[in-house]
């Protein structure tokens, strides 16, 4: 296996599903930077980023991400994934519902020295914003 499609396979079970915060620290390059997570036309720094990623993890729980296909190159992965999760946290402007959730995505990134170095994520966020108001309608 490519090595960088090993950090994208530790990237996805370590940091998201496991909510390691150690390999969060690890596999995150010093100097990254984070395009439109958690939402498009956002870009932020490394601190941002991992205050991002403590947010959303505390919005929802149950996290399973999926990698369903990884492409890698020695600078560049794109991963193709799938989250199941719960909403069990106040996020989105919506209080938690107690509802299971779906989510696909693809992130592209760049790598430098065997770390992340800068990310792009596109997910479906207007499906996800659905499940949650269906939700809460009686």
């Amino acid at each position: 296996m490519h090595p960088n499609e090993t950090l994208a396979r530790r990237w996805f079970e370590e940091v998201w599903n496991q909510g390691d915060e150690t390999s969060l620290e690890t596999l995150l390059h010093p100097a990254a930077r984070a395009h439109d997570f958690p939402a498009p036309g956002h870009i932020a720094d490394r601190a941002t980023f991992i205050q991002s990623v403590r947010d959303f993890r505390e919005t929802f729980s149950e996290l399973k991400f999926i990698v369903e296909d990884v492409v890698v190159n020695d600078h560049t992965m794109a991963i193709r994934w799938y989250l199941t999760a719960r909403h069990t946290g106040y996020g989105l402007g919506i209080l938690p519902t107690q509802q299971p959730i779906t989510l696909s995505g693809i992130t592209m990134a760049k790598v430098l020295d065997g770390q992340i170095v800068e990310g792009w994520t596109a997910q479906d966020l207007t499906r996800l914003i659905m499940q949650l108001q269906d939700a809460t309608r009686p």
